[in-house]
C-alpha cells in the first residue's frame, strides 16, 4: 500500500510528525489495519506517548496480521510491566510467525522465570544461546534459571560460559555463588562472591549474600559485619533485612530479629499472602469481640511451633479462627481460645476485623528469651486414638522409642535440596541405635524417599526385631500424636514429627544439623521454645558419626535409669 510504503519512508526521515498523520488518515478508513497501527505505535512512543502507543501496539497484535515485530515489541512491552503471561501469549506468537529468533527465545524464557516455571525457563533460553552462543545475558540467565530448576552442575557450566564472555561482569560470579551455595558449597560461594566483590565493591547482592553464606559455615561475627554493610547501602532492602533477621534471632537478639523478619513480605521469595484486604493486626489492645484471623503462613512445623501463640490470644477477649492446612486442623483443634478452625475462607473476607500470619505472633507479644511463652503441652491427642494405641502396644515393656531421621525431599524447591540433605541422618547411621538393649524402637519415618527406603532396606540394615513400623496407619497428625503419647522418648531430626512430639509435653532429642535454623539458638543443648527438649548438634558438617554415637551413649544410660 502506498500510503503505508509513504509513511515508512518519513519515519525512516524522522519526520514523525508528518508520518503520523499519514497512519492517522490510513486507519480513519480501516482503524484494524494492523501495519499502520504498529506503525503509528513506534511514532507515538518515539514521541513519549507510551500509553497510546501501547493502545495501537495491541490493536496491531490482535490482528492475524500481526507482523512479529509487533508481537514481540508487545511481548516484550508486558515483560517489562511484569505480566508475565501475556508476554509469553505474544512471544510465542511472534516465534510461531517468524521461527525461532534470538530476542523472543531469550525473553521467553524470562517471561517464565519471572512466573518461576524453571524448567520451561530453561528450555527458552538455552534455544537462545543456540541461536547466540557468546550471549552473556543469555548464559547468565540460563544459569540462573537452571539452579532453579535443581541442575546444579549444567548452571555451573552455562555460568563459567558467561564468565568466559565477560569474566569483569559482577552479576555472573553473584550467580556463580548462590549456585554454589545452593549446592552446600559455601567456600566456593564465598570466592565467587568475593570475586564479584573485587569488580564492584558496593555490590549489595554480593554482600548479602556472602553474609548468608558465612552463618551456614557458623562466622557469624563476619557475616553480621556483612549485613551491616549491606543495609549502610540500602537500609530499606527488604532481602537483607530478612536475611539479617534470621541471624538475629539465631543470636537471640529477639527485638530487632521480629522485626526484621517482617521484611519476608516484600522479599524476592516472598510467601504468599492471600489477605491484604482485611487489616493487619498490630497491637493487643480494643481486641475484645474483634473477629482475628491467624493463619498459617509456612511449613507444618513452623504452624505447630507458633500455633502457642493463640490461646494468649484469646486471651485479649478475641474472637479467633485460625486457617490452617488439612494435615493440622484435627490436632489443631485441641487449643484452647479459638472460635473455630478452618482449612478455607475464601470470599469470607469481610468477616474479620483483623488478620495476622502465625509467625508474626512474637513480634506483636513483643517476645524475648525470658518471655517465650513454652508452657507445654498445648496441644493434645484425642483420648480414643491415645487408649487404642495404648491397647496396641500393652505387652511392650521396654523403653519405647519413636524415630525421625529424615525431613524428606521437597521436589518442587530445588534450592532447598542440599539444606535437606544436611538435615537427613542416613539410614545405615541411625541404624547402629539398635545395638541398645532394652529398648523397643518405632519408626514414625514418613515421607519419601525415606519411607521407601526404610522397608526395602530393612532386613539388611536393621535385621533385630526390636523395631515396629505403625507409620501406614498414622493417616494424619491426631494418629502421630496419639502414638506419640505412648512412647517413652522420641529422637528425630529437625521435622513437623519433633516439634509435635515437643508440643505434647513428650522427652525430644532433637538431632541438629552445624549449620542450625534459627530457632534452635546457638550453643544450647535446650530450646527455650519447648522445655522436654534436648538439642544435639553437628560438631562438623563432615558427618553425624560423633552425634550418633553420645546419642547412643545417653539411650544406654537411661535404659538403666
Amino acid at each position: 500500500m502506498e500510503q503505508i510504503r509513504l509513511a515508512e519512508m518519513y519515519m525512516y526521515e524522522n519526520k514523525l510528525a508528518i508520518a503520523q498523520s499519514v497512519l492517522k488518515n490510513i486507519l480513519l478508513a480501516d482503524p484494524l489495519h494492523s501495519r499502520a497501527n504498529e506503525l503509528l505505535a513506534y511514532v507515538l512512543d518515539a514521541q513519549g506517548q507510551k500509553d497510546l502507543a501501547i493502545h495501537h501496539l495491541i490493536k496491531a497484535g490482535e490482528s492475524p496480521d500481526a507482523s512479529y515485530q509487533a508481537l514481540y515489541s508487545l511481548g516484550s512491552h508486558f515483560l517489562a510491566e511484569q505480566k508475565y503471561l501475556q508476554a509469553i501469549r505474544f512471544l510465542q506468537q511472534a516465534l510461531k510467525k517468524n521461527g525461532d529468533f534470538f530476542e523472543g527465545l531469550h525473553d521467553l524464557g524470562l517471561a517464565y522465570v519471572g512466573l518461576k516455571q524453571f524448567i520451561d525457563a530453561s528450555h527458552y533460553l538455552r534455544k537462545a544461546t543456540l541461536q547466540k552462543p557468546d550471549s552473556f545475558e543469555a548464559l547468565n540467565n540460563l544459569g540462573a534459571a537452571l539452579r532453579n530448576n535443581g541442575e546444579f552442575e549444567e548452571s555451573l557450566k552455562a555460568l563459567d560460559s558467561a564468565i568466559q564472555v565477560d569474566s569483569q561482569n559482577a552479576g555472573a560470579w553473584l550467580n556463580k555463588g548462590v549456585t554454589f551455595h545452593s549446592l552446600g558449597q559455601f567456600k566456593e560461594a564465598l570466592s565467587c562472591f568475593d570475586t564479584a566483590l573485587s569488580i564492584e565493591p558496593q555490590y549489595l547482592e554480593a554482600i548479602c549474600n556472602k553474609a548468608n553464606s558465612l552463618v551456614e559455615i557458623g562466622i557469624y561475627d563476619a557475616a553480621n559485619v556483612e549485613y551491616q554493610k549491606a543495609l549502610k547501602i540500602a537500609p530499606r532492602d527488604f532481602d537483607t533485612q530478612y536475611n539479617y533477621s534470621r541471624l538475629c534471632l539465631l543470636q537471640g537478639q529477639f527485638d530487632q530479629g521480629w522485626k526484621m523478619h517482617e521484611a519476608r513480605w516484600n522479599s524476592v521469595d516472598a510467601p504468599p499472602h492471600p489477605y491484604q484486604s482485611i487489616s493487619t493486626l498490630s497491637s493487643l489492645e480494643n481486641l475484645r469481640g474483634k473477629n482475628v484471623l491467624v493463619w498459617a503462613e509456612q511449613g507444618l512445623g513452623d504452624s505447630i511451633q507458633f500455633c502457642r501463640y493463640i490461646p494468649l490470644l484469646a486471651k485479649y477477649g478475641a474472637r479467633i479462627t485460625l486457617l490452617v492446612p488439612q494435615a493440622l486442623k484435627g490436632i489443631m483443634s485441641s487449643l484452647s481460645g479459638l472460635e473455630r478452625i478452618e482449612t478455607d475462607i475464601k470470599g469470607r473476607d469481610s468477616e474479620f476485623d483483623f488478620q495476622i500470619p502465625m509467625m508474626s505472633l512474637p513480634l506483636i507479644f513483643k517476645t524475648d528469651l525470658m518471655t517465650i511463652p513454652n508452657g507445654v503441652p498445648y496441644l493434645a491427642a484425642d483420648p480414643e486414638k491415645i487408649t487404642a494405641w495404648k491397647l496396641r502396644l500393652a505387652g511392650r515393656k521396654n523403653l519405647r522409642v519413636g524415630l525421625v531421621w529424615s525431613g524428606g525431599f521437597r521436589e518442587k524447591l530445588p534450592t532447598l535440596w542440599a539444606v535437606n540433605r544436611r538435615r537427613n541422618i542416613p539410614l545405615e547411621l541411625i541404624a547402629s541405635l539398635q545395638e541398645v538393649q532394652g529398648v523397643d524402637f518405632f519408626s514414625l519415618q514418613k515421607g519419601e524417599p525415606a519411607e521407601t527406603e526404610f522397608l526395602t532396606k530393612k532386613a539388611s540394615v536393621w535385621p533385630s526385631q526390636n523395631i515396629d513400623n505403625y507409620v501406614s496407619d498414622l493417616k494424619d497428625f491426631t494418629d502421630t500424636a496419639a502414638l506419640l503419647v505412648n512412647l517413652d522418648l522420641i529422637i528425630s531430626v529437625d521435622t513437623s514429627t519433633a516439634h509435635l512430639a515437643a508440643a505434647l509435653g513428650k522427652p525430644v532429642w532433637m538431632l541438629n544439623r552445624l549449620d542450625s535454623c534459627w530457632r534452635w539458638l546457638l550453643n544450647r543443648g535446650d530450646s527455650p521454645w519447648y522445655p522436654t527438649m534436648k538439642l544435639y548438634r553437628q560438631s562438623s558438617a563432615e558427618g553425624w558419626g560423633d552425634l550418633m554415637t553420645e546419642v547412643k551413649n545417653d539411650l544406654k544410660l537411661l535404659t538403666l535409669k
